[in-house]
């Protein structure tokens, strides 16, 4: 259950890599340059604040990442003490 939880936190870092990745957009080329530059300043502002909230949205979830996998971590190492425990309450 935790090493799903990471692996789904995991997935959003990847999600939000992916959103920030498709923000560069190459510019419209069928345009009249004059509009062309227009439109590319104008989704240049877009995209900028675009991608400073996706990249503060993106340190969230990368420490969400690193906290399912501490836990992730600690719930195996208790259930590798509980196996050795087990064996030798089996012996």
């Amino acid at each position: 259950r935790r090493l799903g939880a990471y692996h789904e936190a995991g997935a959003r870092c990847q999600e939000t890599r992916s959103l920030m990745r498709a923000l560069d957009a190459p510019p419209a080329d069928d345009l009249p340059l004059v509009s062309a530059a227009q439109a590319q300043l104008a989704y240049g502002v877009w995209a900028d604040r675009r991608r400073a909230h996706l990249h503060r949205l993106l340190q969230d979830q990368i420490a969400e990442a690193n906290q399912r996998r501490d836990e992730a971590a600690l719930a195996f190492g208790k259930a590798h003490v509980l196996g050795v425990l087990a064996d030798r309450q089996g012996r």
